[in-house]
């Protein structure tokens, strides 16, 4: 992919390894071009601990879906060497789009391999029907209870839906318990602490929207 640096000189940014891009559930209003160097993406999968999804090199494109959808970041972007980046408002973003076929392309396939690894995520739990039942029903249990996306997430009650789960699924509470157990060993769910809601789950918003 080709891009005329010269006319995006001011949007150029140089980083040093380990230096953080930007974190998880921070509003986003700029994605990204690696020009030089590698990035890791990080998500959260305990208060204190994270889990890296992917390398990205150089040509490669992050951090688009924040400024495509005005929401938050769904994940932590670090530095995973001296990296330098081409950073693109909402205006830069179209502007490339509209001159540049190749990057035009890029992010066609982009955006096309972000759907197919959140499908991917999905086939994870077709081992067992119980986990399968549990997770795809997730999205009708959301709609029923009208969560709205935070940050990327969502977050709801494990009891509230092993209740739903046993009333619409006829999946006994127990099982259904343990379900969401191994859900969360295979990080396609995540625990929260909120100080006035107790011990919740959260779903990113994008495998979310896969499921509704």
């Amino acid at each position: 992919m080709k891009i005329d640096k010269s006319s995006y000189s001011r949007n150029v940014q140089s980083l040093g390894n380990h230096e953080i891009i930007f974190r998880e559930g921070e509003p986003g209003r700029h994605m990204y071009v690696i020009l030089e160097g590698n990035v890791e993406i990080r998500k959260r999968t305990g208060e204190k601990t994270t889990r890296t999804m992917i390398t990205l090199k150089t040509g490669d494109i992050f951090g688009e879906m924040a400024v495509v959808e005005g929401k938050g970041r769904s994940a932590t972007a670090i530095a995973a060497t001296d990296c330098r980046l081409l950073s693109l408002d909402e205006k830069a973003f179209y502007d490339l789009v509209q001159k540049n076929p190749d990057f035009a392309v890029k992010m066609i396939k982009t955006l096309s391999s972000r759907l197919r690894s959140a499908d991917n995520l999905i086939e994870e739990v077709m081992g067992s029907d119980v986990d399968k039942q549990m997770f795809l029903g997730i999205g009708e249990f959301i709609k029923s209870q009208g969560k709205v996306p935070q940050g990327g997430l969502v977050a709801f009650s494990g009891p509230e839906l092993c209740s739903w789960a046993s009333r619409h699924l006829g999946i006994p509470e127990q099982q259904a318990d343990a379900a969401i157990l191994r859900l969360l060993d295979k990080h396609l769910l995540q625990r929260k602490v909120d100080a006035s809601a107790g011990d919740l789950l959260t779903i990113s918003k994008r495998v979310l929207l896969r499921l509704i």
